[in-house]
Protein backbone atom coordinates (compact mmCIF):
# COMPACT_ATOMS: atom_id res chain seq x y z
CA UNK A 1 0.00 0.00 0.00
CA UNK A 2 1.18 3.48 -0.74
CA UNK A 3 1.17 5.99 2.07
CA UNK A 4 0.46 9.59 1.34
CA UNK A 5 0.99 11.74 4.45
CA UNK A 6 -0.32 9.15 6.80
CA UNK A 7 -3.28 8.08 4.57
CA UNK A 8 -3.31 4.60 3.14
CA UNK A 9 -4.00 4.76 -0.59
CA UNK A 10 -5.61 1.63 -2.10
CA UNK A 11 -6.25 2.71 -5.71
CA UNK A 12 -3.73 0.28 -7.29
CA UNK A 13 -5.56 -2.62 -5.66
CA UNK A 14 -8.96 -1.28 -6.67
CA UNK A 15 -7.76 -0.80 -10.26
CA UNK A 16 -6.66 -4.47 -10.46
CA UNK A 17 -10.01 -5.61 -9.11
CA UNK A 18 -11.94 -3.50 -11.64
CA UNK A 19 -9.67 -4.69 -14.42
CA UNK A 20 -10.44 -8.33 -13.60
CA UNK A 21 -14.13 -7.47 -13.36
CA UNK A 22 -14.11 -5.72 -16.78
CA UNK A 23 -12.24 -8.55 -18.48
CA UNK A 24 -14.62 -11.11 -17.01
CA UNK A 25 -17.63 -9.08 -18.10
CA UNK A 26 -16.20 -8.66 -21.62
CA UNK A 27 -15.58 -12.42 -21.99
CA UNK A 28 -19.09 -13.16 -20.73
CA UNK A 29 -20.69 -10.70 -23.18
CA UNK A 30 -18.63 -12.06 -26.10
CA UNK A 31 -19.63 -15.64 -25.28
CA UNK A 32 -23.31 -14.61 -25.13
CA UNK A 33 -22.95 -12.84 -28.48
CA UNK A 34 -21.28 -15.90 -30.01
CA UNK A 35 -24.07 -18.18 -28.78
CA UNK A 36 -26.88 -16.07 -30.19
CA UNK A 37 -25.34 -14.99 -33.48
CA UNK A 38 -25.41 -17.30 -36.49
CA UNK A 39 -22.34 -19.32 -37.39
CA UNK A 40 -22.03 -17.83 -40.88
CA UNK A 41 -22.78 -14.25 -41.78
CA UNK A 42 -24.40 -15.23 -45.09
CA UNK A 43 -26.13 -18.41 -44.05
CA UNK A 44 -29.28 -17.41 -45.90
CA UNK A 45 -29.17 -17.55 -49.67
CA UNK A 46 -29.59 -14.44 -51.76
CA UNK A 47 -31.43 -16.52 -54.37
CA UNK A 48 -35.07 -17.25 -53.52
CA UNK A 49 -35.99 -20.97 -53.17
CA UNK A 50 -38.44 -20.74 -56.10
CA UNK A 51 -35.64 -19.66 -58.44
CA UNK A 52 -33.42 -22.51 -57.28
CA UNK A 53 -36.21 -25.03 -57.85
CA UNK A 54 -36.87 -23.67 -61.35
CA UNK A 55 -33.17 -23.82 -62.22
CA UNK A 56 -32.95 -27.43 -61.05
CA UNK A 57 -36.04 -28.39 -63.08
CA UNK A 58 -34.60 -26.76 -66.19
CA UNK A 59 -31.25 -28.48 -65.67
CA UNK A 60 -32.99 -31.87 -65.31
CA UNK A 61 -35.03 -31.23 -68.45
CA UNK A 62 -31.89 -30.31 -70.41
CA UNK A 63 -30.16 -33.44 -69.19
CA UNK A 64 -33.12 -35.82 -69.72
CA UNK A 65 -34.01 -34.56 -73.19
CA UNK A 66 -30.36 -34.22 -74.22
CA UNK A 67 -30.77 -30.58 -75.23
CA UNK A 68 -27.04 -29.89 -75.14
CA UNK A 69 -25.82 -28.55 -78.45
CA UNK A 70 -22.43 -29.64 -79.72
CA UNK A 71 -21.45 -28.40 -83.13
CA UNK A 72 -20.12 -31.21 -85.29
CA UNK A 73 -18.22 -28.94 -87.66
CA UNK A 74 -14.80 -29.76 -88.98
CA UNK A 75 -12.35 -27.18 -90.24
CA UNK A 76 -12.69 -28.57 -93.75
CA UNK A 77 -16.48 -28.08 -93.69
CA UNK A 78 -16.05 -24.38 -92.93
CA UNK A 79 -14.15 -23.64 -96.17
CA UNK A 80 -12.36 -20.70 -94.61
CA UNK A 81 -10.45 -19.98 -97.84
CA UNK A 82 -13.66 -18.99 -99.63
CA UNK A 83 -14.72 -16.46 -97.00
CA UNK A 84 -13.83 -12.76 -97.13
CA UNK A 85 -11.18 -11.58 -94.64
CA UNK A 86 -13.57 -9.95 -92.16
CA UNK A 87 -15.92 -12.93 -92.23
CA UNK A 88 -13.05 -15.42 -91.80
CA UNK A 89 -11.84 -13.55 -88.72
CA UNK A 90 -15.37 -13.49 -87.30
CA UNK A 91 -15.86 -17.24 -87.85
CA UNK A 92 -12.50 -18.05 -86.26
CA UNK A 93 -13.33 -15.79 -83.29
CA UNK A 94 -16.64 -17.60 -82.75
CA UNK A 95 -14.98 -21.02 -83.08
CA UNK A 96 -12.27 -20.01 -80.61
CA UNK A 97 -14.92 -18.92 -78.12
CA UNK A 98 -16.85 -22.15 -78.64
CA UNK A 99 -13.79 -24.32 -78.11
CA UNK A 100 -12.82 -22.28 -75.03
CA UNK A 101 -16.17 -23.10 -73.46
CA UNK A 102 -16.21 -26.73 -74.66
CA UNK A 103 -19.10 -26.25 -77.10
CA UNK A 104 -17.30 -27.94 -79.99
CA UNK A 105 -15.17 -31.02 -80.43
CA UNK A 106 -12.59 -29.19 -82.51
CA UNK A 107 -8.94 -29.10 -81.58
CA UNK A 108 -8.27 -26.08 -79.41
CA UNK A 109 -4.68 -25.70 -80.49
CA UNK A 110 -5.55 -25.73 -84.20
CA UNK A 111 -8.34 -23.18 -83.80
CA UNK A 112 -6.23 -20.91 -81.58
CA UNK A 113 -3.25 -20.95 -83.93
CA UNK A 114 -5.47 -20.27 -86.96
CA UNK A 115 -7.23 -17.45 -85.12
CA UNK A 116 -3.96 -15.94 -83.92
CA UNK A 117 -2.44 -16.15 -87.39
CA UNK A 118 -5.50 -14.52 -88.97
CA UNK A 119 -5.61 -11.77 -86.32
CA UNK A 120 -1.95 -10.90 -86.97
CA UNK A 121 -2.42 -11.07 -90.73
CA UNK A 122 -5.39 -8.68 -90.61
CA UNK A 123 -3.71 -6.55 -87.93
CA UNK A 124 -6.80 -6.61 -85.71
CA UNK A 125 -5.86 -5.21 -82.29
CA UNK A 126 -9.07 -6.52 -80.71
CA UNK A 127 -8.50 -10.07 -81.90
CA UNK A 128 -4.83 -10.04 -80.93
CA UNK A 129 -5.89 -9.13 -77.38
CA UNK A 130 -8.39 -11.99 -77.40
CA UNK A 131 -5.71 -14.42 -78.56
CA UNK A 132 -3.46 -13.17 -75.74
CA UNK A 133 -6.23 -14.12 -73.30
CA UNK A 134 -6.49 -17.55 -74.88
CA UNK A 135 -2.72 -17.97 -74.55
CA UNK A 136 -3.03 -17.30 -70.83
CA UNK A 137 -5.82 -19.83 -70.56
Amino acid sequence: MAKIEGIVHRSPYIYRAYLKYCVTLFVLLMSIFACFSSAFAQSTSLVPPETTEKALRIAQKIEQQNLILKASISLEDLKLDTLPDAERLKVLRLLAMDTAFFRTNLSKSKIYTLYQKEAKQQNSARDMKITAIFDLQ
